[in-house]
């Protein structure tokens, strides 16, 4: 009788209860922890560079991954959203024109591109991989700073068909004063929808440069040594994508971004100099 009580105070009291020692807690084992996942591998080939082709097979691959491997065979970054860095895609292409991996990897691809003379001599500075209504990517060049250059400019106003009334104007004065009139140095430029048309006599080229990028409002940004060789140039209504050739003059680029889908083309601004990369 007295050993069945002992033990039923045993089981009752918890006293008596805790006196036995706690267990030690268990920690997963090393064994136990989650394997590090690998990205997957990917067959992947291009040829001939942004022009070129390309072979690949991907199931269920990351756009990210992708994008990484473009970017190391471009030598250019090739920067995807948030969202469409992580979507993962299945493709296998074969001897496929670069343009059509890009347009499968994100429904919006924009290049930035530095335009210097003849199209196929083309400066591509980056790729962006962009979902539907995300935002744009920050622009390929910004203003900086002002240049500011002593002289007169004609007012903000002018447009090319001040321009033709003014040369008009100029053609009934007679030899004598027009001969006169081209001694002074004298800048005119209108810019509107991309297109631009320019007068100027004994002008600095960086001078014509900063006032196209006044009037269009875009950027102008200069890198190392200028031409200082003063121009003599009558451009009218021509796209501002072309001012590099209509110039002749080395060391002047436009800097566009290109909507690889639909073809648009914006220009963003204007570089100018020797120090251009």
């Amino acid at each position: 009788m007295n050993a069945t009580l002992t033990l039923s105070l045993a089981l009752l009291l918890p006293g008596i209860q805790s006196e036995q020692p706690p267990k030690p807690e268990s920690k997963p084992s090393a064994a136990a922890k989650a394997p590090k996942v690998e990205p997957t591998p990917f067959p992947f080939r291009l040829r001939g560079g942004l022009q070129g082709t390309v072979d690949i097979q991907a199931v269920q691959v990351e756009t990210r991954l992708i994008a990484d491997r473009l970017r190391q065979e471009l030598k250019i970054p090739v920067q995807a959203t948030a969202v469409v860095a992580a979507h993962k895609v299945d493709l296998t292409l074969k001897g496929a024109p670069l343009s059509l991996l890009l347009s499968s990897l994100a429904p919006v691809v924009l290049a930035d591109i530095e335009v210097s003379g003849d199209r196929t001599a083309d400066i591509w500075k980056a790729i962006h991989l962009v979902g539907y209504n995300e935002k744009s990517p920050a622009k390929p060049i910004e203003q900086v700073g002002f240049l500011v250059a002593a002289g007169v400019t004609d007012d903000p106003s002018v447009t090319a068909e001040d321009l033709k009334a003014r040369e008009d104007k100029e053609a009934a004065k007679g030899l004598e004063g027009e001969e006169q009139e081209r001694e002074k140095p004298s800048l005119s430029v209108s810019a509107q929808d991309g297109r631009v048309s320019v007068r100027a006599r004994k002008q600095f080229l960086a001078v014509l440069l900063n006032e196209v990028a006044a009037r269009a409002a875009i950027a102008f940004e200069i890198r190392g040594n200028v031409d200082m060789v003063p121009v003599d140039i009558e451009i009218r209504d021509l796209p501002l994508v072309d001012l590099p050739v209509a110039l002749g003059r080395a060391g002047v680029r436009v800097v566009i971004r290109k909507d690889l889908n639909t073809g648009e083309e914006v220009v963003h601004g204007i570089r100018l100099g020797d120090g251009l990369r």
